[in-house]
C-alpha cells in the first residue's frame, strides 16, 4: 500500500481536529441544559486549543473560541452594558430581593430559566469587568448605596411612628410605598425611616399582627432602600414577603 501523500495526511489531520472542535462546542452548548456536560466541553476545548496551537491551525483555534458560549454570552453582556440594559444573572431568590440593585455593578439582578453557570459566569464576569474598567453602565444608579450595617445605623438616628401616616421630619416616601403602608395599617405596623447621605431613603416596616411571627407579639421586619431623587427602589431586604404583592421591582 503506497504511503499517504503529505498533503492528504495534513488534510485528514485538519478534518479530525475540526471534528474534535465541533464536539467541544457541542458539549458547551449542551451544558446550558445540563451543566456538567460543559465540564467535558472545557476539557475537550483545552485539548483542541493545544493541538491547534501546536499544529498552527489558527482557523480551528479562532473558530472554536469564537463559537463557545462564554465568548458569545460575554459579547452579549457587553452589548447590554453599552445600551444600559444589562442585568446581573442570579439564582432564584426570595420574593422581591431577586431584583435588588447590585452594589458593585449597580445593575438590577435577574433570574432566567436558562441562567446555568455556563451562561451566568461569563455574563456576570463581563459585566463586573466592564464596570471595574469603565464604571456603571449608562443610566445605572450612581449615587451612594448603604450596606446593611450603614442602613441600620441611619435608622437609629431617624424617625419612627405607628400606622400609615408619617410624622414631620420623615423622608418623603414614594407613592407605591405610601399605598403599601395604608394597606398594611389595619394589621398594625411600626415604621422607622431615615435619609442616608441626603439621597437614599431607608424605611423599615415591622408587622405586629399575631399571625406574622412564630408567637404572640412577635415582630417581622422588612427594609426598603430607595433613591429620593427619583423615588425608584434600590433594594428590598430582610423578610420582604410581609410587604405583600404589587410592589415595584427595583430600578424598573
Amino acid at each position: 500500500m503506497p504511503p499517504t501523500p503529505p498533503a492528504r495526511a495534513d488534510a485528514d489531520a485538519a478534518r479530525i481536529l475540526w471534528l474534535w472542535a465541533a464536539g467541544a462546542i457541542g458539549l458547551w452548548w449542551a451544558g446550558l441544559l445540563l451543566g456538567p456536560l460543559a465540564l467535558g466541553g472545557l476539557g475537550l476545548t483545552a485539548f483542541v486549543a493545544f493541538r491547534a496551537a501546536r499544529e498552527r491551525r489558527w482557523a480551528v483555534l479562532a473558530a472554536t473560541l469564537a463559537l463557545l458560549p462564554p465568548t458569545i454570552f460575554g459579547a452579549l453582556a457587553a452589548v447590554d452594558y453599552a445600551r444600559g440594559e444589562a442585568r446581573l444573572l442570579v439564582e432564584r431568590g426570595p420574593h422581591m430581593t431577586l431584583h435588588n440593585i447590585d452594589p458593585t455593578t449597580r445593575s438590577p439582578s435577574e433570574s432566567r430559566p436558562d441562567s446555568t453557570w455556563v451562561r451566568r459566569f461569563p455574563h456576570n464576569a463581563t459585566l463586573r469587568g466592564l464596570t471595574a474598567l469603565l464604571g456603571p453602565m449608562p443610566g445605572a444608579y450612581a449615587g451612594p448605596y448603604p450596606t446593611p450595617a450603614e442602613a441600620r445605623g441611619a435608622l437609629a438616628d431617624g424617625v419612627s411612628w405607628s400606622g400609615a401616616t408619617p410624622p414631620a421630619g420623615a423622608p418623603k416616601l414614594p407613592q407605591a410605598i405610601e399605598q403599601m403602608l395604608h394597606a398594611m395599617a389595619r394589621d398594625g405596623v411600626e415604621i422607622e425611616a431615615a435619609s442616608w447621605r441626603e439621597q437614599v431613603g431607608i424605611i423599615r416596616v415591622a408587622r405586629t399582627a399575631a399571625h406574622v411571627g412564630p408567637g404572640p407579639g412577635a415582630k417581622t421586619t422588612a427594609m426598603i432602600l430607595f433613591d429620593q431623587e427619583t423615588d425608584r427602589v434600590l433594594a428590598y431586604r430582610d423578610a420582604v414577603a410581609i410587604l405583600g404583592a404589587g410592589l415595584p421591582a427595583p430600578w424598573r
